[in-house]
Formats: structure tokens, sequence, C-alpha cells
């Protein structure tokens, strides 16, 4: 079986098993006028997100920008009282040393550890509404579902491209991934 696939089915386990144990978690009512925007890059290097960030905080929402620290936001977002950083810690540095068939694995639950403990946690009370990005899908468009069912949150998708077409044009439109790919973003993306 392709490594690649038994992550797919991993994080599908993983995504799940955490759907059947939150599941039950009493909901709390949103908090009006917030809104968490997650980034799954370099907050710095998303105009488009930071754009929806400023809009939203100039309009008095509560915003809560979620993604990585590296190149430096723009002055205006940096200047609104109403924007917070919330950033996503990296993997730690052993892991690049480690092989892929072990690095991967670990990069890509320590990523969906990180979202969801910046979702329902860090995030002081659930948005109003959840705002990401897409592409990347995955993990993205799935832990993004998860949390606004069970916080009662309204998802917003800014969809830039597809995720499964970018990934048919390196795998071929035929391929499991794409296939699987395609049926999550449908699936999630609604």
């Amino acid at each position: 079986m392709d490594e690649s696939l038994k992550l797919l089915i991993a994080t599908a386990i993983f995504i799940y098993a955490s759907w059947s144990f939150l599941k039950n978690i009493q909901r709390e009512t949103p908090l009006l006028r917030t809104v968490a925007i997650l980034v799954l890059g370099d907050i710095g290097r998303s105009p488009r997100m930071m754009y929806h960030a400023e809009s939203f905080a100039k309009n008095k929402y509560e915003t809560f920008l979620i993604g990585y620290r590296g190149s430096k936001p723009s002055p205006t977002l940096l200047s609104l009282p109403h924007i917070h950083f919330l950033y996503l810690s990296e993997p730690p540095k052993i892991v690049a040393r480690l092989p892929f068939i072990l690095a991967a694995p670990i990069k890509i639950i320590h990523q969906i550890c990180t979202i969801l403990a910046a979702l329902m946690v860090r995030v002081p009370h659930p948005p109003e509404f959840i705002m990401v990005q897409n592409p990347p899908s995955i993990p993205t468009l799935a832990l993004v579902w998860l949390v606004g069912r069970l916080k009662g949150s309204k998802v917003i998708i800014d969809w830039h491209n597809l995720g499964y077409s970018i990934l048919a044009l390196k795998l071929g439109p035929d391929h499991l991934f794409v296939r699987l790919a395609k049926k999550l973003e449908a699936t999630f993306g609604r």
C-alpha cells in the first residue's frame, strides 16, 4: 500500500475518532461579531486572508487570525485593535531529520493537533464564523467543518482553487488520491 494512502487513511481515522469523541460535548452559543480565520501558511504571505481579516476587524468583529509565523503582516492589520494573532507551532526540528515515512505522519498529526487546539481552546469563545482558504483542503476543510459543528460556528470558505484539481495536475485525474480529495472537498465544502 502506498505510504501516502496510509497517511490519508490514518488522518481519516483520527478525524472520525475525534468526531465520535467530541460530538457529545455540549455546544456553546457562538459569540456574535467574532471570526476565526485559518491560514494554513505564513500569515504575512497570505494577502487575501489578511484582507478578509482587515475587513472583519474594521467592521468591529473580534478577529482571530490563525496561521504560521514568518513574514510580517501588513502594518494596517497590525494597527487594528480587533485583530488577535494566534500562531501555530511548527513541528519540532528533529522531525525534519527523520525519514519521510516517519516525518510525514508526525507532521500531519502535529498540524491537526495545533489547528484543533487553536480553534477549540485558544480562541477564547466560539466564533460566529470560521473562515478558511481552499486549497489546502486537507486537513483544513474537515477540521473547520468539525469545529463548526461542535462550536455552532458558521463556516466560510474562500474558494481560491479546488485542491483536487491541482493534485490532478501532478497525479492525473483518475488517481486514488485525486478521487479521495475530490470527495473530501465535496463533502466538507458544502
